[in-house]
């Protein structure tokens, strides 16, 4: 692959190209060679890169810049060039090489560190070039020299720094840079330009960092063969110089090969010329933007590659990190009293009096067991010396309390009345109640745990060592434990205790034996003593003194009260009798408390009359009512009621038919089997002798009144109303006149077919005649009667 192909590819028309820029737990290493292997038929090796880091430095990033002579690269490969043993080329294909940035006068290569064997801690790298990437002269296209950056981390750094590594072409100019850290308290950035194409003696370029100058002397003969002599041929070929550093094992900047950042050569001979070595250490003021300038008189070098190194202050205290005793903790005053390096403030285990104990104020909690670690006389494992108001061995303990017990000795001013034996103590021990001792120094009865003034009856008389008047406290505390219980207190009943220790059930208030019934037990007036189970229950005197739950004006228990007592129980001495029994009728007795008459179920005022004069029960004035009732189930009848004719009732209870209204003895014909045609009349009914001619059918027989001989004619029309057989137009008849017809008829019965004179034996109706005459007869008779 050709450099000019790659150029093709990735150049976008001259840029500055920045390669990294970023905050470490580390640092940056830079160096620069050059070499003149024009005359060379094979690989001609320069002066070997020394990237300079500490042991335990952890490679992050490497980048390879390689920059141009004063006709650019030409069309010189990538297979020229080759870096620990290793071509570019060979590198890119295998994926451990990327070309990252191209333009005319440098390209710039991402190594893996791996593959190079730069993965940790400094190295010298070999770098070659093949005679195919230059061609011989100064002018000419081809290869000036190469610049290495090698960026790491550090585990155990003390510090962090933000780098940036970039490339760039300046001949008179500037390379301007922003989003730098802003508002820095180190103030100062450390500079590091690369020149291409110098000769050993051009030493007059200015660069400057923001607005300061920071050289006039910049330039010459860096890196590369050792050339002597004027500027030539061979001196002119694959010339560059670079601000070489490091950092070493204490995370400090140090220059390589003679460079450092606070020097510049004194004279302008040949021989110092490695001095320019074009690292500065520069003012910066925070603002996040900065501007490096390069200015060469002659116009023959370039300003190519640059690297910024910031260092931080993490805890802003004004000292930069890597110069921080205490980098993560604000320290100014960057105190180191066992001065170990590390600062008083992050000091994980100080000791400041050397006895072998860390001070209160070390990091490490595990350390911080000097109380004092300004007197060596006192740590951990120093002997106590007791009341000297000194806490020699750092335990925290009272140094008034010899026996530990948590006491100070009551001749210092505490109240242990023996700080030589821990069994005696007023706060931290418990008393041992009842051996006669006063382990607590409270100077009380050792018998009268609650210190109530009352012993239990076994400690009565006993007497408490060292505690004057002991021993004559009285008996009868039934719980020496709790000073509310005793004889001399009063009782509060229902809580359990029994509080004045009379032995007495604490829910017995009254004393009669039976708890209360909130409580378990059974006596529903606790505090009255007549009033439990079995107690025996005086009634009507309002108190349920058996508990029993029922009324005391309820005796028989029916659920009703005596009506004396504004109860509706007329009876309370029989269950069977109140306002909510059934009345038995007639057995005498009131069941359900009205009042009324027993014998007397409808409440007419009318008994039956097997119950006349008979008394009810408990009722007044009973037995007084008027016999007589035929039904009484059925208040409307009665003696004294208003019949009511055809109802089924006899209402008054008169014993007749309630169908015979007029009392004949015939009911009604519109009732059932009646057949009496006029029940308002006592006179008509059937077999009631008829009195003819009076409009009246009295004997209800059905026929007319004004035809007595019932042959269908009346009275006014009738020939004869008494014979049936004489009647208007009966044959042999003009109306009432008889035809003649030689027979003669007469009127008083005659004999029909009779011969004028009289009838004849020998005549056949002679008999017939006869019996006509005897019926007139007897009709007329009856009529007349």
């Amino acid at each position: 692959m050709t450099i000019l192909s790659l150029l093709l590819c990735l150049s976008t028309g001259f840029a500055q190209d920045i390669l990294f820029d970023d905050v470490v737990d580390g640092g940056v290493s830079v160096d620069a060679t050059g070499v003149d292997a024009s005359s060379w038929s094979d690989f001609a090796p320069a002066k070997p890169l020394e990237l300079w880091a500490p042991d335990d430095a952890e490679v992050q990033a490497v980048y390879l810049l390689v920059f141009a002579k004063i006709e650019g690269f030409g069309a010189v490969t990538v297979d020229g060039i080759r870096v620990s043993s290793i071509v570019i080329s060979d590198a890119i294909a295998a994926g451990d090489a990327t070309l990252v940035a191209a333009e005319d006068q440098y390209l710039a290569f991402s190594l893996d560190p791996a593959a190079f064997d730069m993965e940790s801690g400094s190295a010298f790298v070999s770098y070659a070039e093949h005679s195919s990437v230059e061609t011989d002269g100064p002018s000419t296209t081809g290869i000036s020299g190469a610049t290495m950056a090698m960026v790491y981390e550090t585990p155990s750094s003390t510090g962090s720094r933000h780098v940036v590594i970039a490339a760039d072409d300046v001949t008179a100019g500037a390379s301007t840079f922003s989003g730098l850290p802003e508002g820095t308290s180190t103030g100062q950035v450390t500079v590091s330009i690369g020149l291409a194409f110098n000769c050993a003696i051009d030493q007059e370029s200015t660069v400057t960092v923001g607005s300061t100058v920071v050289s006039d002397l910049a330039g010459g003969r860096d890196d590369g063969p050792p050339v002597t002599g004027v500027c030539g041929a061979g001196d002119w070929n694959s010339q560059i110089t670079q601000g070489s550093f490091g950092f070493d094992d204490d995370y400090r900047l140090i220059g390589v090969l003679g460079d450092e950042p606070d020097e510049e050569p004194t004279t302008l001979a040949l021989d110092d010329s490695r001095l320019s070595d074009e690292l500065y250490l520069a003012p910066y003021d925070g603002s996040g933007d900065l501007t490096i300038g390069y200015t060469d008189p002659a116009l023959d070098s370039r300003m190519n590659g640059i690297v910024l190194v910031f260092e931080m202050d993490a805890d802003a205290d004004g000292v930069p990190d890597v110069d921080d005793n205490c980098p993560d903790v604000d320290n100014p005053d960057q105190l180191d009293t066992d001065s170990n390096g590390v600062g008083d403030a992050c000091e994980p285990c100080l000791d400041i009096d050397g006895d072998g104990y860390g001070a209160e104020s070390s990091l490490d909690e595990d350390c911080r067991d000097d109380c004092d670690d300004a007197n060596a006389d006192i740590n951990p494992g120093a002997t106590e010396i007791w009341y000297d108001g000194v806490d020699s061995d750092c335990d925290e303990w009272s140094d008034f309390d010899a026996d530990r017990d948590g006491s100070d000795s009551d001749l210092y001013g505490g109240d242990d009345c023996d700080d030589t034996d821990a069994d005696y103590s007023p706060d931290t021990l418990v008393e041992v109640w009842y051996d006669g001792v006063d382990h607590d120094c409270g100077e009380d009865d050792d018998y009268d745990a609650d210190a109530d003034g009352y012993v239990p009856d076994e400690y009565v008389g006993s007497s408490t060592t060292e505690v004057p008047a002991s021993g004559a406290l009285p008996g009868g505390d039934c719980n020496d434990l709790n000073a509310a219980v005793n004889p001399g207190v009063s009782e509060t009943w229902y809580d359990g205790v029994d509080g004045n220790c009379d032995g007495a059930s604490d829910f017995d208030a009254d004393g009669d034996t039976h708890d209360h019934e909130d409580f378990g037990g059974d006596d529903c007036d606790d505090e009255d003593f007549r009033v439990y189970p079995g107690a025996t229950e005086i009634w009507y005197d309002g108190v349920d003194s058996d508990c029993s739950g029922g009324s005391d004006y309820d005796v028989d228990g029916d659920g009703h009260d005596f009506d004396e007592y504004g109860g509706s129980d007329c009876d309370d001495n029989d269950p069977s009798i109140n306002a909510d029994a059934t009345d038995v009728w007639y057995d005498g007795v009131d069941q359900d408390c009205r009042g009324d008459d027993d014998f007397d179920a409808d409440k007419d005022g009318y008994v039956p009359d097997e119950y006349d004069g008979i008394r009810t029960v408990g009722v007044p004035g009973s037995g007084g009512l008027r016999a007589g009732d035929c039904d009484d189930g059925d208040v409307a009848v009665h003696p004294g009621a208003v019949e009511v004719w055809y109802d089924g009732l006899d209402n008054d209870c008169s014993g007749g038919s309630d169908y015979d209204a007029d009392g004949d003895g015939y009911d009604s014909l519109d009732w059932a089997d009646g057949d009496d045609c006029d029940d308002g009349d006592d006179t008509v009914y059937p077999g009631a002798s008829d009195t003819w001619y009076d409009g009246v059918d009295q004997d209800c027989d059905g026929a007319k009144d004004d035809d007595a001989d019932g042959d269908g004619f009346g009275d006014a029309d009738d020939c004869d109303d008494d014979d049936p057989d004489i009647y208007p137009d009966k044959p042999g008849y003009d109306g009432c006149t008889p035809i003649d017809n030689s027979i003669e008829i007469y009127s008083g019965g005659g004999c029909k077919g009779c011969a004028s004179g009289g009838a004849t034996e020998s005549s056949p109706f002679a008999w017939w005649a006869g019996l006509c005459g005897l019926l007139l007869g007897f009709r007329r008779r009856r009529r007349l009667t």
